[in-house]
């Protein structure tokens, strides 16, 4: 009796095992984790081994660890990608990816890569026109709110209103509650 439970462990164990899957593995990804890119970037893509589920997703954060917006983001198949409002700069970036593979398992991973252009002069003088407008724009905005000698403060008076009357609702229920018991 004992060696034909044996024997049926051992032979289930057997037939089983054929049947495991791997958990999806990323295959590619652009860039490529470790890589230094010398030219303007725009988008992100990452490559599995399998087709991912559409609640997957990924996290770009710059050199600060902010979290970079993304313009576009598509799922399609294997292919998970991110495009970005504009190019990224120069600086070091982490994606933070999880997915959920064709098996179901949730897989998460890091891709870490640097950008590093060479600045133009065409694009260092399109830093500095932007640079002097903004400094032109603090400079009216100042003369502006200083010809009007007005001073914008942020009003609580409102909230705390709400507040109050929130706390007095809250109170009172309370108290009636009490009195009816």
């Amino acid at each position: 009796m004992i060696k034909k439970i044996l024997f049926t462990a051992l032979f289930m164990s057997f037939l089983l095992s054929s049947q495991v899957e791997a958990h999806t593995p990323i295959e590619d990804s652009k860039p490529k984790d470790g890589e230094v890119i010398t030219e303007e970037l725009h988008e992100v893509s990452l490559i599995f081994g399998t087709k991912i589920e559409q609640t997957s997703k990924f996290d770009m954060l710059n050199t600060n660890g902010e979290i970079m917006e993304q313009a576009n983001f598509t799922i399609q198949d294997n292919v998970m990608k991110a495009s970005f409002y504009e190019p990224l700069e120069n600086g070091a970036y982490k994606v933070n990816w999880s997915i959920i593979g064709e098996d179901g398992h949730p897989i998460e991973g890091i891709i870490a890569f640097t950008v590093d252009q060479a600045i133009t002069e065409q694009k260092s003088e399109e830093v500095d026109k932007s640079k002097q407008q903004e400094n032109e724009d603090i400079v009216t905005t100042t003369n502006e709110s200083n010809d009007n000698n007005q001073v914008n403060t942020t009003s609580y008076l409102l909230p705390s209103i709400i507040g109050l009357l929130a706390l007095i609702a809250i109170v009172s229920t309370f108290v009636l509650m009490r009195r009816k018991k």
